[in-house]
């Protein structure tokens, strides 16, 4: 597959500014939309363990679509 046409298939992380002047870093879908449940755990933390755990979560995220998983069929 193309590296460029995979690029639009996956989960990424964006940096998102509030008015206060703060940033997170929140999950998005492929689709471009928030990725809700990621988000819940997300705001539990300040934007530096925000920002290393969203990327830890894309990666999980982009390895299970890649391998045909969804949360149903993955334990820990």
């Amino acid at each position: 597959m193309d590296a460029d046409l995979d690029d639009l298939n996956r989960f990424t992380v964006r940096k998102v500014p509030h008015g206060d002047g703060r940033w997170s870093y929140w999950v998005f879908t492929p689709s471009g939309e928030l990725h809700i449940p990621s988000v819940e755990v997300l705001k539990k933390y300040g934007s530096s363990s925000q920002q290393t755990y969203a990327y830890s979560l894309v990666d999980h995220l982009n390895w299970a679509s890649r391998n045909g998983k969804t949360p149903a069929t993955v334990t820990v």
